[in-house]
């Protein structure tokens, strides 16, 4: 056992929606929620953070977040030393059944208030799960540029919005090549992917509330719900019906 894996938990539950500004911590952060959305927000883009996974945040990197409906969750804070083992941007990592059984002990250890060595070493072997786990594509990046910020954040405030990538160089005074080298020199996806990304995380969060599919496809602009769950099982493996179902603690 590593004796400076320091740690501390804590339960997060929130009734409300609720922003909580940027800020930073000294230790790394590995949280959960058990229901609910919530989304981080950093210089590089939005992470999107449903149920059942595990989200990351580095040591020292400065994020905001939203909490879009009622939830509650866990947070663990380790030590610099050991956040080095983890990605160094924030990051959300799918779950296996054996993570999952390492975070419940944890969870059931804080509230007993008994928090000991085997809690230190059940740690250990979670941040060696962690460090093997799949990356989950729900991060949105965003552009760094002034003229494709504004193009970014119109398309994410409205989602529905079908305009061509032809019809958006018009608009933001570039041509369709420029536009299209620019954008994915700056977000590392085509413009195509970006907004999808970009709708699969509206998507969520009108799921987490409890929006049908078909109420979700129409207001994200399809113009049929197997187009929506077509384009939603490309990216995230699973159905918008069965999302919530099958990754759920």
């Amino acid at each position: 056992m590593s004796d400076d894996l320091d740690f501390s938990i804590q339960t997060v539950i929130r009734d409300k929606a609720r922003h909580t500004p940027s800020h930073s911590h000294a230790e790394g952060q590995i949280f959960a929620i058990f229901s609910g959305l919530m989304t981080v927000t950093t210089h590089a883009g939005v992470w999107s953070m449903p149920p059942g996974r595990l989200g990351w945040v580095p040591p020292h990197c400065t994020h905001s977040a939203e909490i879009h409906v009622p939830i509650n969750g866990f947070s663990i804070h380790i030590s610099q030393s050991n956040s080095l083992q983890l990605p160094n941007q924030p990051t959300v990592i799918a779950t296996s059944a054996l993570m999952k059984a390492l975070t419940e002990r944890l969870v059931i250890a804080m509230k007993e208030n008994t928090i000991g060595s085997p809690e230190y070493r059940i740690l250990e072997v979670l941040i060696d799960e962690m460090i093997r786990a799949q990356q989950e594509p729900l991060l949105l990046p965003m552009p760094e540029s002034e003229c494709l910020t504004k193009m970014a954040l119109a398309i994410i405030n409205e989602p529905s919005n079908n305009l061509s990538l032809d019809e958006w160089a018009e608009k933001v005074n570039m041509s369709r090549r420029t536009l299209t080298r620019h954008f994915k020199a700056e977000t590392g996806l085509s413009f195509g992917q970006w907004r999808l990304q970009a709708r699969l995380h509206y998507a969520l969060q009108l799921l987490s509330e409890g929006s049908s599919v078909t109420q979700v496809a129409f207001e994200l602009g399809y113009n049929s719900v197997s187009a929506f769950i077509h384009s939603f099982k490309k990216v995230l493996g699973v159905t918008p019906s069965g999302y919530f179902n099958e990754i759920n603690y």
